[in-house]
């Protein structure tokens, strides 16, 4: 494929990326993620290539009620943060809530493209394991998502432990992102307050399935759509 061409996909894909960012219809959302994804597979181009300019904002938040699984809100916190971002719980009412998402470009879009092929294996391994564990299909799946949730926050910590030195180039491009992401979150939530989550209680199945779940979607087969 020549430069041209590949530049001329690329801007394709990521006017898909924008439409699937953009629409307030999840079925809409969606079908734009999956072409997306698809012509990413089958051009060979990754996320890093679409977007090459990596602007720090803010995402269209995930909305959701006092009545929704619960889970939910907490893997998809757990995934945002495994991904780069930092996440804000917003009560519009006191039934009503959303959670938005802050960091760099690439790391938003690449945590909205995970969590439904995370989502997916999910349900998978709950819905395989809910017999042996004498429980419902759902309730399988939401211990599945919370064990996943442990192990996705076990991970971060490392992360965080294995940063690079500030006197790297990676070290402080590190600081940089940080800095104007904080700054952002400023902006945004003057009045920001820090809460203290609550225990996620799990069990040994459900532990186990969450091991076997996979945080990294290839779409070549030098690199992932992991991106920090």
């Amino acid at each position: 494929m020549t430069e041209q061409s590949k530049d001329k996909i690329t801007k394709i894909i990521k006017a898909l990326l924008a439409k699937a960012a953009g629409t307030d219809n999840e079925n809409e959302a969606a079908i734009f993620a999956a072409k997306a994804h698809e012509m990413m597979e089958r051009y060979q181009i990754e996320v890093s290539d679409v977007l090459k300019d990596d602007p720090v904002d803010r995402s269209k938040p995930y909305s959701a009620t006092s009545s929704s699984p619960s889970y939910k809100k907490h893997l998809w916190v757990a995934i945002a943060r495994y991904y780069g971002c930092k996440t804000v719980i917003s009560w519009k009412t006191h039934t009503d809530y959303e959670v938005h998402i802050i960091g760099r470009e690439s790391s938003r879009i690449t945590a909205e493209l995970m969590y439904p092929f995370i989502m997916e294996q999910v349900r998978k391994e709950g819905r395989r394991i809910a017999p042996e564990m004498g429980l419902k299909p759902e309730a399988s799946i939401r211990d599945v998502a919370n064990a996943l949730v442990l192990r996705i926050n076990r991970l971060i910590a490392e992360q965080e432990r294995n940063q690079p030195k500030p006197a790297t180039v990676a070290g402080k491009n590190a600081l940089v992102v940080t800095s104007a992401v904080n700054q952002l979150m400023e902006q945004l939530y003057p009045r920001l307050k820090n809460v203290n989550g609550r225990g996620i209680g799990t069990n040994s199945a459900a532990r186990g399935a969450a091991e076997g779940i996979s945080l990294n979607r290839q779409a070549t087969g030098g690199g992932t759509k992991m991106l920090k």
